[in-house]
């Protein structure tokens, strides 16, 4: 079309370049649990379109990722390619997909023992899903510790557990109780044996103990060793109760078991003599002596001397007989009517018992 007055006009024909504009093509980042459903992969375009074009112009769009097992905790990019539209140069821009752990739990095993005993062997349980196979045995790295020996004294005692690990797997960790139970000690009295001497006994002589562990001894318990019962103030020939008390201990359950205090005539029986021939309480001479029949020794213990005594009572032609009226002890002569309490005599030190003796012609 070009013209000219004097020139001839040659058209040469020229070339537009139009470049495809820009636009981008982003996959979507994701998420997901271990062992969980694939998430649906997506992306999202961006830039600017022209001539009321629309995103839907890009067709080809490509995204992949890692899935099921091999979908492991951490994260994974997500690939995206083969984005193409006629106007357009598409720009590919990768995502990631972040798969966190899957929960389980190892929980430690309660244990018990008796104090001093053996410690237990410590155990746990693990529990939660599992996926694509996997076994519990995935976990590695569990310590257990608690109280042992000496210091796992009679209560309740934590036992921590920590340290559990696993590829795909977050671990929680709960602990356990061990407890102690308290030993057995017996406290057993020590029979005691005592000649009568007229005081009052007080105290004990001793105590056995049984069940002690560890090579531990009565200074591990508390408290403070007593005695009571019907030992506690006896006086009297007889047999009573040691009853021992006073102990404690956090560690052992303690029993106290009775002993017996005996108490005796005496160590060494008095010895055996002849009816004096003087009597102080009945005034009779060889004489009359030689008509009665029974004669009634009588063994006391005189604590002005110190010692075992024996007095011979002689009743004329009665017999005698050595009893406890109105709280005294007395020698008292009795015949075919009865007692003759007016003529007793009442004897003093403690009695023992009485001895009857014949007196010859």
């Amino acid at each position: 079309g070009g013209v000219a007055a004097n020139y001839n006009i040659t058209h040469v024909d020229g070339t537009l370049t139009v470049d495809k504009a820009e636009l981008t093509v982003t996959a979507d980042d994701k998420g997901k649990v271990y062992g969980d459903a694939d998430p649906a992969l997506t992306y999202t375009p961006s830039g600017t379109l022209y001539y009321d074009d629309d995103y839907d112009v890009i067709a080809g769009v490509n995204l992949a990722t890692a899935t099921g097992a091999a979908a492991t905790a951490g994260t994974h990019t997500i690939e995206i390619t083969g984005g193409v539209a006629a106007n357009y140069n598409i720009t590919h821009v990768e995502g990631t997909l972040t798969v966190d752990k899957a929960e389980l739990t190892v929980t430690a095993d309660d244990k018990g023992k008796v104090y001093g005993a053996a410690d237990p062997e410590l155990t746990y349980e693990a529990s939660g899903t599992l996926f694509y196979g996997d076994g519990y045995d995935v976990i590695t790295g569990v310590n257990l510790v608690t109280a042992t020996g000496a210091a796992a004294t009679a209560g309740t005692h934590t036992i921590t557990i920590s340290g559990g690990t696993a590829a795909n797997y977050e671990i929680t960790h709960v602990d356990g109780t061990l407890t102690v139970d308290k030993a057995e000690l017996t406290v057993t009295a020590n029979n005691h044996s005592k000649a009568y001497d007229g005081s009052a006994y007080s105290g004990g002589a001793g105590v056995t103990y049984d069940g002690f562990v560890s090579s531990e001894d009565e200074s591990v318990l508390g408290g403070a060793l007593t005695y009571s019962g019907s030992s506690q103030g006896a006086k009297s020939v007889g047999t009573y109760v040691i009853r021992p008390g006073g102990l404690t201990s956090a560690n052992y359950n303690i029993t106290f078991m009775d002993g017996t205090l005996t108490i005796t005539d005496g160590d060494v029986p008095p010895p055996i003599i002849d009816p004096p021939i003087d009597d102080p309480v009945f005034d009779v001479d060889l004489e009359d002596r030689l008509m009665v029949d029974i004669w009634f020794g009588f063994i006391f213990y005189d604590e002005a001397e110190e010692d075992w005594r024996r007095r011979w009572y002689a009743a004329g032609s009665y017999r005698t007989v050595i009893i406890v009226y109105e709280g005294s002890v007395m020698a008292v002569p009795y015949d075919e009517e009865g007692p003759r309490y007016d003529e007793g005599v009442e004897l003093t030190g403690g009695q023992s018992t009485a001895i009857d003796g014949r007196v010859g012609e």
